[in-house]
């Protein structure tokens, strides 16, 4: 089995994305009830500028925060698209009833998530801007 996600190349922004929304959910991914934690945010985008700073162009930095709510979403429709046909993801048979009742709690979780950084968007793109000036 080979898993595409980690083999190819996307866009920096969109790698990020994809580990500041792991990275910045306190609660997981196998509960609704979580968020976009800022706090964590700040201190992975901080870490990241202070050794990236030099090489990070800045349109890849101005997209970081769209990115993140991009790949987030993208996340969220492919757990739902799993809920429905039960077809990519693995389910936790130990906490769930089903393959389709792990994924429908993944999708609302990750909803949760987007829902959570769109509020605070403009405070995350200023922790961004703020990271990268002193990096």
């Amino acid at each position: 089995m080979i898993d595409f996600d980690t083999l190819t190349r996307m866009p920096l922004p969109l790698e990020l994305g994809d580990a500041f929304r792991s990275w910045c959910n306190p609660a997981g991914e196998d509960t609704p009830q979580t968020r976009f934690s800022l706090k964590l945010f700040e201190m992975a985008i901080s870490g990241y500028a202070s050794e990236a700073g030099g090489f990070i162009e800045s349109q890849e930095r101005s997209s970081v925060v769209s990115a993140t709510r991009t790949i987030t979403l993208e996340l969220a429709a492919r757990f739902c698209t799993d809920a429905l046909t039960e077809s990519y993801f693995s389910w936790n048979p130990n906490k769930f009833s089903s393959c389709s009742e792990h994924n429908r709690v993944r999708t609302q979780g990750q909803l949760a998530v987007y829902r959570s950084l769109t509020n605070q968007a403009d405070e995350a793109e200023r922790l961004v801007n703020q990271a990268f000036s002193k990096g």
